[in-house]
């Protein structure tokens, strides 16, 4: 996600964790959801310790050539990352559901006032009561 995220700051990351609703209540799994992964990537970003080798890393890719800079890791752009992600889970598939249910869940810093609306429109145009 970090190297997308230099190349195009504002991608929205979608995680299918249709048979994984189970992982959020244990810790050796926790780690690998959409949830956590955008709160720990949003706390990163905004850290001083990151803006620092951020700026490193930006001089010293600035002095590369073609052929060294496609060997190296890509940084996100402090200034411009927006961490983006949806992830959706099948509650009838691992959770209990008498139904057949799913939840779809946000941790996007554009949704409120940009996104919203248009998110709950398309949700209610693809959601049906069969």
């Amino acid at each position: 996600m970090r190297e997308v995220l230099a190349i195009k700051p504002d991608m929205v990351f979608l995680w299918d964790e249709a048979w994984f609703a189970f992982a959020r209540f244990g810790p050796t799994y926790r780690q690998r959801t959409g949830m956590h992964v955008a709160a720990m990537l949003r706390e990163r970003y905004r850290s001083a310790d990151y803006r620092k080798a951020w700026e490193e890393h930006r001089e010293a890719v600035a002095a590369m050539d073609d052929e060294a800079l496609l060997s190296e890791r890509l940084m996100p752009d402090p200034d411009k990352v927006r961490v983006r992600v949806y992830s959706t889970q099948s509650t009838h598939k691992t959770l209990t559901s008498l139904r057949q249910g799913s939840m779809i869940h946000v941790h996007d810093q554009d949704f409120k006032g940009q996104v919203e609306q248009a998110f709950h429109e398309a949700y209610m145009t693809h959601t049906s009561t069969s």
